[in-house]
């Protein structure tokens, strides 16, 4: 399958068809600014969905995920402040950047789901787990000690 049947990626193009036409409105003032740095930021979106579909493993895919998250974010930091200096009506970028959002998210935890967790990943979430209820300790000697009611915690 191609990234262009994926449907966070399509989302993400007319984010940025609306991004485009929208920051035409901004002052001219803002050509280098503003405008510049809106379009890049709503371009890395589904550039780098497009680049992670692509890539060779989950953990690849993931990492490209997280860079179109924060673009997104970086993006919806730029709409906020076009508010704020009332210089765009910000409804629609706001809905489609949302939708996009969650839309990014929904696939990241799909993947991460699906992902196969190591042993050593769940020892160690369960020791950090249980460190932060208090329920282990640092041994003198003997590195982690488990306390007897938290035996069971990560065992199924």
């Amino acid at each position: 399958m191609s990234f262009r049947k994926l449907i966070v990626w399509q989302k993400a193009m007319t984010l940025v068809e609306v991004v485009y036409r929208d920051t035409s409105k901004l002052p001219e003032t803002e050509k280098f600014g503003l405008q510049a740095q809106m379009r890049r930021a709503a371009v890395s979106i589904p550039s780098n969905i497009a680049e992670g579909y692509g890539r060779s493993g989950t953990n690849e895919y993931l990492r490209f995920l997280d860079i179109a998250i924060g673009s997104l974010r970086e993006l919806q930091t730029q709409i906020e402040i076009s508010k704020r200096l009332e210089y765009l009506a910000i409804d629609e970028l706001e809905t489609a950047s949302d939708e996009v959002g969650k839309l990014l998210f929904s696939v990241r935890k799909g993947l991460l789901d699906k992902r196969p967790c190591s042993l050593f990943s769940v020892l160690y979430f369960c020791q950090t787990w249980m460190l932060k209820q208090g329920q282990m300790r640092w041994g003198a000697s003997s590195g982690l000690a488990a306390s007897s009611a938290s035996v069971g915690i990560c065992s199924s």
